[in-house]
């Protein structure tokens, strides 16, 4: 009515108050690629294409980059600005990760989430990989902080070697942490995270 305050989650039209529909919002996804993969991924170009053509074949034609630090780059910088503080982030079936893209790097657990594949596939054991994600793990050769952790990201994802070691983090439904620190021996396969660089409408599961 004329003069009323509609309360939360409230709408005013023509006169009355109903309730608001939350409809696509812009936000940064992470997904991972369908298949583990030893330490070497033809560098971070490598891994990034890798992550670019799994999204284009799920039709998702959105930037996607490898979540990867190396000599060259700190993941935390792969999103900055009013995206990085203002974008909720989520996995591809639209639950909510984190509050925003710095939230990642702030040393605390994500809670009860989980990972998918651009194929659906839940990132755990025995869920069908090829190679199977090992212990359910995923690299990333990134400290908690967001920054590489030198020495530990597989000679700059080119190594597949049983004597160099990777940053790694665990992906499971016991853990859903991003970025717990353990390391793996490039030899062994892992998930491979991907994260959408460019901010994508979608539905958010409340």
């Amino acid at each position: 009515a004329d003069g009323a305050t509609c309360g939360m989650a409230m709408l005013c039209d023509t006169g009355t108050c109903v309730k608001s529909v939350p409809g696509p919002q812009k936000t940064i996804l992470i997904s991972s690629l369908n298949n583990a993969h030893n330490g070497n991924l033809g560098g971070i170009a490598g891994a990034d294409a890798l992550c670019a053509k799994e999204a284009a074949a799920a039709g998702r034609t959105d930037v996607w980059k490898a979540f990867l630090s190396s000599s060259t780059q700190n993941v935390k910088t792969l999103i900055t600005g009013f995206d990085a503080t203002d974008l909720v982030v989520t996995n591809i079936k639209g639950d909510k990760l984190f509050d925003n893209w710095n939230d990642i790097f702030d040393g605390n657990s994500n809670g009860d989430t989980s990972y998918y594949s651009f194929s659906g596939r839940l990132v755990d054991e025995n869920t069908g990989a090829n190679p199977e994600w090992s212990d359910a793990d995923g690299w990333t050769g990134t400290a908690s902080n967001g920054t590489v952790v030198a020495g530990k990201t597989c000679s700059d994802w080119t190594s597949s070697s049983g004597s160099v070691t990777g940053q790694n983090t665990e992906l499971d439904l016991s853990a859903h942490q991003l970025l717990k620190s353990e390391n793996r021996s490039c030899n062994d396969t892992l998930a491979v995270i991907c994260v959408s660089v460019g901010s994508k409408s979608v539905s958010v599961n409340q």
